[in-house]
């Protein structure tokens, strides 16, 4: 049985999904409740059987053999995509830090939210028998991409890889 329709994000972001939830429910004359999904992990919550409504990462839909009927994807707003619905990671660092490239991050620290983040994945091609291991240090899970930011800001980590809808 459906039950909860799932968001999460700053309080901003959490109100505007509540309103159109909200607004989605009452017009398909469902029972759902609206819950802020940030006390439940992600991996628990792409694993549930009683979503009614969600915005998540792509990765963990990918991952269930019975995967729920895709309503919508989201079209980003700024001119780099196009117009069109893509998932991208962006790879952050410290504006004021010594890295320009990715390729510059390597052999220093980076920063993750979850083990089964697809963002990372991007990283995958540039690993070859000489580089087997691109940074030094790892560090996480931080859990949230909020989370996983300031750790780059406060100097946690170099770089961070973060999903493209955060």
């Amino acid at each position: 049985m459906l039950r909860h329709a799932w968001m999460s994000g700053p309080p901003s972001l959490v109100t505007a999904w509540r309103q159109l939830l909200q607004a989605v429910i009452a017009r398909a004359r469902v029972a759902l409740a609206c819950v802020d999904h940030r006390a439940v992990s992600l991996d628990a919550l792409g694993a549930r059987e009683d979503m009614g409504c969600v915005c998540m990462c792509c990765y963990p839909y990918a991952l269930r053999a019975d995967r729920p009927a895709l309503l919508a994807a989201p079209v980003p707003s700024p001119a780099r995509f196009g117009g069109t619905a893509v998932y991208v990671t962006d790879f952050i660092v410290r504006a004021d830090g010594p890295h320009q490239r990715l390729e510059d991050t390597f052999g220093g620290t980076i920063a993750y939210a979850t083990e089964h983040s697809h963002s990372g994945y991007n990283l995958l091609r540039y690993r070859s028998a000489l580089r087997p291991a691109l940074f030094a240090q790892v560090k996480g899970p931080y859990v949230r991409q909020r989370t996983v930011l300031q750790g780059v800001l406060d100097g946690e980590a170099d770089v961070a890889a973060i999903d493209g809808y955060a």
